[in-house]
């Protein structure tokens, strides 16, 4: 016991030192069966249709209580083939197939269809036994390696060596009897008997030229034939009843005549309206037989489309034969043509089978059946199950010999491909099967060898492949966005299963479900959207659809409608974003496109928007009165706006003065421009003027009035606009006598000149006193005159110009005011002519420089004739001191 409890100890140590994985342990758990019993079982198979060809690997799931898989052997078995306890499934016959599989007490089920493999037979599938005379469809089925049957598709069938067609075809056999029917199918080719039974009869017929001798029996055997004359058993009849007008038939059909002569027979079925009538002739016992004697022996196959000669026997009571000659009108031949030749008739038999000759003479009567074979072969043709071929048809040709009749056997022949594909031909016992894929020319060429005459013939087949079944249907459109105005051409591309194209199909169409089909077909697949949005158009024909979707936007504008309204005041180099919809001649709305103005670039830009359809930037460079035109296809809007100039970007300042001199007085003009070069106008309050030249008062606008009170040739004056431009221009102010207190030096000149004349004309004046008394004789207007001049006043110009040599500024406003003078006396010389171009371009240069023009004979700055920038002449008068004076 204690050691017992020792080892219990020490499993738990193990256990406790042991490296604890829950993953590790749950993951075993999943992949390790459990070993609990199984309480649940089900079968898993891949699928549950299989052909007799294939095998089925069915598997097992056990489960134990807790859901858990588990292991253990299963007991197979199926209700038809073989299953391994691998559980691999073996079909045998075709059907369902239920596969059980047992483990203890449990046990699972599952079904199979099993259907029939590739046919490796064929075998003749008729409902019931061909009637002659009657149509009746042909039927194979395919047999598989285990024997199951499944339905043959594209079966080329050959009755008696004739082609009937491929499929299923429907045919009739006029005659009854055994015939060979052959079944083609791909490498699979399988003949059989079919037997062709007559239709219900209907009557019995005696042969013609029935005769016997007197005293003698004759076995009467009338021929039970069916609608078609077709000869039948007499096992579809009962019992029959005999009669005749002279003589007795027994129970057998024996007639016993009573006297020579020709007497009639008839014969009555017992059940049913069937009878029939006939003649036989009784002869004395002396009498003669008739016999007709064919060309070539009794059993020999006549062939079709050659002549042979036929001959009337007559035999005597003793058995002796001679031919004798009968009239055409005595023969009976029903096929082929028939001439009288020495001996007898001349037959060509054109139809092959078996017939029955007769003949009759003296009250004889004598019938012989021949049979006609297939005659010289004088040509061959190949004969095509498709009149036109289309791509992907399967056509089956087949070499048909011609015998002198005309009639037609099918031959085994040798084929090549002339023109065309290759690939696409398969031969198989002399037949071609062609599946053309390619369009165009095609060509086979057939050889063969007649077997009787070791003749060669041949024969060449030719066809033109055209596309094949309208298999899609499809639109090749640059883009599905339309203008509501514009007809699109929906017009499909219609193709065959091998993207070959079609025409000529007629489609049926509709638009968001509603049927259009004649709108589309009258105006040659061009749909005129009446309704904006998405529209899904479709196109069938022959059971193919096709369809597109297409979005219909607005069409062309004719007018022009602005969202919200615009300035009227707008900023140069600011661009705005407008909203333009257009509206087209339906009055469908949309964003505007392709808007453009005719407007200069260089005043302002129109370019489509990045925030999306129907937003256009406006860049206003030119500042003005803007007559803003956008035009959008037919629609025009006009908008009259301002534009007002922009921020400044750069400061001018000009210095501009009659006399840059010292004491003086100078205008400076300041202004700035904007990005595109628009003038902008400052004030006082947003720019700041500072001289080195002396201290400046703001007069107006941009204008300043600058006192010159410092000389010098680097004086400037700066300008600092609230945004931070600088601007600085350079000049140079004259020093001036006593330093400027009385004006310019001119002025200074001036005063002085004044002074000395006023002294000077007191001084005159008294010594015109004095010498008043002696010069009585002097006129008082005289005195008046003189002293009149002495007391005019000089007037000068207070503000000369720096350079004394230089003409006054041509502007009225600054021109020098005249001085009266005694030594400026008006110009006595006449005033030169000046053409009114030469006018206007000195007086444009006067403008310009703000100085006068001299005329030709006038020396610039000295007297004589100026235009000034007004245009107008005139003459000036330069004083000794500078100082101008107008005369004229």
């Amino acid at each position: 016991m204690r050691g017992a409890k020792v080892s219990i100890v020490l499993v738990l140590f193990l256990l406790a030192s042991a490296p604890f994985n829950p993953s590790a342990t749950l993951l075993d758990a999943e992949h390790t069966p459990s070993r609990a019993p199984a309480v649940a079982m089900s079968l898993d198979v891949s699928r549950t249709t299989i052909t007799a060809d294939q095998a089925l690997l069915v598997s097992a799931d056990l489960r134990d209580a807790a859901g858990q898989p588990v292991q253990g052997a299963v007991n197979w078995s199926v209700s038809n083939g073989s299953i391994e306890a691998t559980g691999l499934f073996v079909p045998w016959s075709a059907g369902s197939v239920q596969i059980t599989g047992e483990h203890g007490d449990l046990q699972a089920s599952t079904n199979i269809t099993v259907v029939a493999g590739r046919p490796v037979g064929l075998a003749l599938d008729l409902s019931s036994a061909p009637v002659s005379g009657r149509p009746f469809r042909l039927n194979a089925v395919g047999v598989d390696a285990q024997g199951n049957e499944a339905q043959a598709d594209g079966v080329a069938w050959f009755i008696d060596g004739t082609s009937k067609g491929v499929g299923m075809p429907v045919v009739m056999l006029p005659r009854p009897g055994t015939y060979d029917v052959t079944m083609r199918l791909n490498d699979i080719e399988a003949s059989e008997q079919m037997d062709v039974v007559p239709d219900l009869p209907v009557a019995f017929v005696f042969p013609e030229g029935l005769s016997m001798r007197s005293g003698e029996g004759l076995q009467l055997r009338p021929e039970l034939v069916d609608a078609n004359g077709f000869s039948m058993p007499w096992s579809e009849v009962g019992g029959v009843q005999w009669s005749s007008n002279h003589g007795v038939i027994d129970a057998e059909g024996v007639f016993f005549p009573n006297r020579p002569g020709v007497w009639n027979v008839s014969v009555h079925a017992v059940e049913g309206n069937i009878s029939g009538n006939g003649s036989v002739s009784v002869l004395p016992a002396d009498a003669a037989l008739l016999d007709i004697e064919v060309e070539g022996g009794a059993n020999t196959t006549l062939p079709a489309g050659e002549e042979v000669e036929l001959e009337a026997l007559l035999s005597d009571s003793l058995g002796a034969r001679a031919p004798v000659v009968v009239p055409l009108t005595n023969w009976s031949i029903p096929s082929g043509r028939v001439a009288a030749g020495p001996n007898g008739p001349l037959w060509t038999p054109t139809d092959t089978g078996t017939f029955v000759l007769t003949v009759s003479d003296a009250g004889l009567m004598a019938s012989r059946t021949v049979t006609v074979g297939f005659g010289a072969v004088v040509g061959m043709h190949v004969a095509s199950t498709h009149a036109t071929v289309t791509a992907g048809d399967s056509v089956v040709l087949t070499a048909v010999a011609e015998d002198l009749a005309q009639n037609h056997m099918v031959v085994n022949a040798t084929w090549s491909m002339s023109e065309g594909d290759g690939s696409s031909l398969v031969v198989a016992n002399g037949i071609a099967f062609l599946e053309p894929q390619d369009l165009g020319a095609i060509a086979l060429h057939a050889e063969w060898i007649s077997p009787t005459t070791n003749t060669t013939f041949s024969s060449t087949w030719s066809t033109l492949v055209e596309p094949g079944r309208l298999a899609r249907i499809g639109f090749d459109l640059e883009q599905n966005l339309v203008p509501a105005d514009v007809a699109v051409d929906l017009s499909p591309v219609l193709t065959d299963a091998f993207g070959h194209r079609l025409d000529g199909i007629a489609l049926n169409w509709s638009v968001d479900g509603v049927d259009v089909t004649d709108a589309m077909r009258t105006s040659n697949a061009r749909w005129a959207p009446s309704s904006l949005g998405g529209h899904v158009v479709r196109a069938n024909a022959d059971g193919v659809f096709g369809l597109v979707r297409l979005t219909v936007e607005p069409g062309r504008a004719s007018t022009l409608v602005l969202d919200d309204a615009v300035g009227p005041t707008l900023v140069a180099g600011v661009p705005i974003e407008v909203r333009l919809d257009r509206i087209d001649l339906h009055g469908n709305m949309g964003p505007a496109i392709n808007v453009s103005t005719d407007l200069d670039p260089s005043v302002v830009v129109v370019e489509a928007s990045t925030t999306g359809p129907g937003w256009w930037s406006v860049l206003p460079k030119q500042a003005g009165p803007l007559a803003l035109t956008l035009i959008a296809d037919e629609a025009v809007l006009l908008l009259d706006l301002d534009v007002v100039p922009g921020a400044a970007v750069r400061l001018f300042v000009e210095v501009n003065g009659t006399s840059m001199s010292q004491g003086g007085t100078a205008l400076v003009d300041v202004h700035g421009v904007d990005v595109h070069g628009n003038l902008v106008e400052v004030d006082d309050a947003s720019v700041r003027v500072t001289c080195t030249a002396g201290g400046v008062d703001h007069l107006v606008d941009g204008t300043w009035v600058l006192d010159l009170d410092r000389s010098g040739d680097d004086r400037s004056c700066t300008v600092t606009s609230t945004e931070g431009l600088i601007a600085q221009t350079w000049f140079e102010v004259d020093a001036v006598l006593l330093g400027g207190v009385f004006g310019s030096s001119n002025t200074v000149v001036s005063l002085a000149g004044l002074l000395l004349l006023t002294v000077a004309g007191l001084l005159l004046a008294m010594l015109r006193r004095q010498e008043g008394d002696d010069e009585a004789s002097l006129e008082p207007q005289d005195q008046t005159a003189m002293v009149e001049a002495a007391e005019a006043k000089t007037v000068v110009e207070l503000d000369g110009a720096a350079n004394a040599s230089a003409p006054p500024p041509a502007p009225a406003s600054s021109a020098p005011s005249p001085v009266p003078s005694a030594s400026a006396p008006p110009s006595d010389d006449a005033q030169p002519s000046l053409s009114p171009e030469a006018r206007a371009s000195m007086a444009e240069q006067a403008a310009t420089t703000g100085v006068m023009v001299a005329l030709e004979g006038t020396s610039q700055g000295s007297t004589g004739w100026y235009v000034d920038a007004n245009g107008a002449v005139q003459h000036w008068t330069v004083s000794p001191d500078g100082g101008w004076v107008k005369t004229d």
